[in-house]
């Protein structure tokens, strides 16, 4: 059967309320996106497909996470090829909203876990961890899904929806995909098609960078801040620009800094490359 398109939130809670009262719902996994359909996206979907008997994804460019205007403006849109995208990775229903839908009177209600959300990208991209805590947080009381796929590339996302899933008793189970990365390691991104064809190959020193500390972590270093400097360096080696504007070790469940890499750590980059911002990270473990 083809993809059940639904732009209204009536329209989805129809579709998908009559799937169950028929029996044919089951499980139903939920992946919501932003848009720009790429293969870390499909992954998330193909990987729902094969532990749902439905798979619903949302396509929803949210206004309310983006810090800046000139960002929102130039993230790609193309809802047919998106769409599409999302039907062959296997998706029963792709519900996409209108903001007048999703925010009939403007975002009135924010959510917010500060602890969290003011760490790292969030200090750099004021609101949008709050932004994104309540759009997911709307989709999920619209589609009241069994299973929430989140794609691990955004590492930081994944820890706040868990803990605020938790701590608003949400009966819903959180899976997380591991990141799809390029043939050079750097993780694919949406973002990635904005950059030229020589800050796309200098992109990839960010994930060069990442993976050699695993190994300088390997061959016994535990200080934090020579990680850190060791990444800013390898960063810093190419023709193009690559400017680090955050180079972080945390811990991965809390976000805090660490001193010492003693216990699971989260190795977070932030770079700005022409006007494109990459983001990566990577977990280490001693």
């Amino acid at each position: 059967m083809p993809i059940q398109v639904c732009r209204t939130i009536v329209d989805v809670r129809n579709f998908l309320s009559a799937l169950r009262a028929e029996g044919r719902g089951g499980t139903i996994g939920f992946f919501p996106t932003l848009g720009g359909v790429h293969v870390g996206h499909r992954a998330c979907l193909e990987v729902a497909r094969s532990q749902c008997d439905t798979v619903v994804a949302s396509l929803f460019l949210n206004p309310s996470q983006f810090d800046s205007i000139d960002d929102f403006h130039s993230y790609p849109r193309s809802e047919s090829a998106d769409v599409a995208a999302i039907e062959e990775s296997g998706a029963d229903c792709v519900f996409v909203p209108t903001v007048e839908e999703m925010y009939p009177d403007g975002p009135a209600c924010q959510l917010d876990i500060p602890d969290l959300t003011s760490r790292l990208e969030g200090a750099l991209r004021s609101g949008h961890f709050s932004g994104v805590m309540t759009i997911v947080t709307k989709l999920l009381n619209i589609v009241s899904p069994d299973r929430l796929y989140l794609g691990e590339k955004d590492y930081q996302q994944c820890v706040i929806l868990e803990r605020m899933i938790e701590d608003l008793h949400f009966p819903v189970e959180v899976v997380r995909v591991k990141t799809v990365r390029e043939p050079d390691g750097l993780a694919v991104s949406t973002r990635n098609a904005r950059l030229t064809f020589d800050q796309r190959s200098a992109a990839g020193r960010v994930g060069e960078a990442l993976r050699s500390v695993n190994a300088i972590v390997d061959g016994g270093e535990r200080s934090a801040e020579a990680v850190k400097a060791h990444v800013t360096e390898c960063l810093g080696d190419g023709k193009v620009c690559v400017r680090p504007t955050l180079v972080s070790v945390v811990n991965d469940r809390t976000l805090r800094p660490v001193s010492l890499i003693s216990e699971r750590c989260l190795v977070l980059v932030c770079a700005t490359i022409g006007t494109v911002d990459v983001v990566d990270h990577i977990v280490v473990t001693p």
